[in-house]
């Protein structure tokens, strides 16, 4: 697991707690801080995690997670920014659940990476940001191979496709978009799952 971080001391220790509940699924978890000039950091060393710093100055959403996908040993990368914490403790295990199948003897199940469902954080989202969350994150799964809506925020990738197509470093936003057309143009397709929800 993933976790880009900067300045999220607000948040991030209910999305480590909540990645550690997490049911059916052995985990390794890599935090990515930015240097935040909050607590993030301290609070993040409470929990049994990777703790790697790199220079706000040379932040983008693609190296970042890069960099995790190269830090990291498991078969799958679940990528999760710090503030998005898990709805319940299927979470890991629904998100999972369409690249383990596909590992399997699936004709058809090319699968290049599943991203879950996005509710509004209550408390904290305007009325704006929980209708854009509705419209884009509804309540039934889809696998998509021609359209490349698709949020790092929670989702979950083969770790040797990472490896070997990167996301666009140079991209300031829309690096998982980006990234999935360059995969779907290559014959995959990707998994939306409703079950593997966070708040956001």
């Amino acid at each position: 697991v993933i976790i880009r971080a900067y300045n999220e001391e607000a948040m991030i220790r209910r999305t480590l707690e909540a990645v550690m509940r997490q049911e059916g699924a052995s985990k390794e978890i890599v935090v990515i801080d930015s240097q935040s000039t909050d607590g993030t950091r301290r609070i993040a060393r409470e929990f049994p995690v990777r703790i790697v710093q790199i220079e706000k100055a040379s932040f983008s959403y693609g190296a970042a997670l890069n960099l995790g996908a190269r830090l990291a040993r498991g078969r799958f990368v679940v990528n999760l920014s710090a503030h998005a914490v898990p709805a319940n403790d299927r979470w890991l295990k629904n998100l999972l659940r369409p690249l383990q199948e596909a590992d399997g003897p699936l004709p058809d199940a090319k699968v290049a990476g599943v991203h879950g469902r996005e509710m509004p954080m209550p408390g904290w989202c305007g009325k704006f940001e929980m209708k854009v969350l509705a419209d884009s994150f509804k309540s039934q799964p889809l696998r998509r191979t021609d359209d490349c809506f698709f949020s790092n925020a929670n989702a979950a990738v083969p770790r040797s496709l990472l490896l070997e197509y990167p996301f666009d470093e140079s991209a300031a936003w829309a690096e998982d978009q980006l990234w999935v057309h360059r995969m779907q143009k290559m014959g995959y397709g990707t998994v939306y799952s409703p079950g593997a929800a966070v708040y956001h």
